[in-house]
């Protein structure tokens, strides 16, 4: 496609159907209503967006301009599936009654496909047994855009031997440029099928900012790994860096509790509101990643908040965060030990790098603003269809 193509089709305003779905896989949409919101948004930029929602009111503060479609998978009779049949050995393993759920939900998409023909579905999972079983050769394939949003999953041989059936028959969409060699080279999907969009962004604009609670160092994340947050705890009580410094800190961890005053790991859930959880994002001067290193090329939705709300994001050595720290040398920094990551701590908490921050954050920002997303969504679907 030649680029004034693509300046034509973007002049003329062609309007596409799209059909964004988040439980083409049952259990994937529960911790993803701002993202779904996100990618939903986005697209309406290039055509008209229906949005499945699991439940009525399940998405909240919707553009009008994106069209909501409830599925309710509990309003279906599921009465002969959940008999104690499904639940036994083999069957209660592979979790038939879950698949078969599913195959219910993508035979609904189906019958909306026919109803509004869309020229783009974009799924944010597939049910991988259920999708080779039955619906490979669907009509709906040619058109399923699936957003990969972790390559570790791959890693389990099972979900490698499924992926081996179905990866060249739809296309895929990575949010990050690091792992596009994982799904070229490494699973052996074909170089036109897979496609990189950037994650949207996610500037917060209204929530409480006058919470009590302020932490200049932020680090929420689900990821946390436990072994690294320790070496952390280890290096507190040893020097009792961030106490001395004045430095507040709150850490998310799996198991491990610590307060001292300035470093605060707790467990568990927060228990806080999207406005109060997200004042803590805006109250905060950086954030940090403890994150295993084999977090890999995962999609960091901790980065995207941290450098949409200009907040620079020090991290561990995974493959995201090195590809980051490559592209926003100024605002991303990776650290192996915990000497290093005070040293990074120290250089985002100085006022000597404020202009060359300030560069990066616009370049970020830039790199995904409406205006360069709109030519990237047209020039992707267009390419691929």
């Amino acid at each position: 496609m030649t680029q004034e193509f693509i300046c034509w089709v973007l002049k003329e305003e062609i309007i596409m159907r799209i059909l964004y779905v988040n439980i083409c896989e049952e259990r994937a949409y529960t911790g993803h209503r701002l993202f779904d919101i996100e990618w939903a948004d986005g697209l309406s930029m290039i055509g008209k967006v229906d949005l499945i929602q699991p439940h009525e009111n399940w998405f909240q503060n919707v553009p009008e301009k994106i069209n909501l479609i409830t599925y309710n998978y509990d309003s279906h009779d599921h009465s002969v599936l959940n008999t104690a049949f499904f639940h036994k050995g083999l069957l209660e393993r592979i979790d038939l009654h879950h698949h078969v759920v599913n195959g219910r939900f993508f035979r609904y998409i189906e019958k909306l496909d026919k109803m509004n023909r869309y020229d783009v579905i974009l799924a944010a999972h597939i049910d991988y047994l259920m999708f080779n079983f039955r619906f490979w050769n669907s009509k709906l394939t040619k058109k399923i855009y699936l957003i990969e949003h972790s390559p570790v999953i791959y890693n389990n041989k099972y979900y490698r031997m499924f992926c081996a059936l179905y990866k060249n028959k739809i296309k895929h969409i990575v949010m990050e440029k690091a792992a596009l060699p994982y799904y070229i080279g490494k699973l052996g999907i074909k170089t036109e099928l897979v496609k990189y969009i950037p994650h949207p962004l996610n500037v917060i604009k209204e929530v409480n900012t006058n919470i009590i609670n302020k932490y200049k160092i932020v680090g929420l994340s689900n990821s946390n790994s436990d072994l690294e947050i320790q070496k952390i705890v280890e290096f507190e009580k040893n020097t009792n860096y961030f106490k001395d410094h004045e430095i507040s800190v709150i850490l998310r961890s799996k198991n491990i509790r610590f307060d001292n005053g300035a470093l605060i790991v707790f467990t568990g859930k927060f228990g806080l509101s999207f406005h109060d959880f997200y004042s803590y994002v805006l109250n905060a001067e950086m954030f940090l990643l403890p994150f295993p290193t084999d977090f890999g090329a995962r999609t960091s939705g901790t980065i995207i908040d941290g450098l949409s709300n200009r907040k620079p994001v020090v991290g561990t050595m995974f493959e995201t965060m090195i590809q980051y720290s490559k592209d926003y040398s100024e605002i991303c920094k990776t650290y192996c030990t915990v000497d290093e990551m005070i040293e990074k701590i120290e250089y985002f908490l100085s006022s000597d790098h404020i202009q060359s921050q300030e560069d990066d954050f616009s370049r970020f920002l830039d790199d995904r603003s409406p205006d360069e997303m709109k030519r990237i969504y047209m020039e992707t679907f267009s390419q691929m269809n």
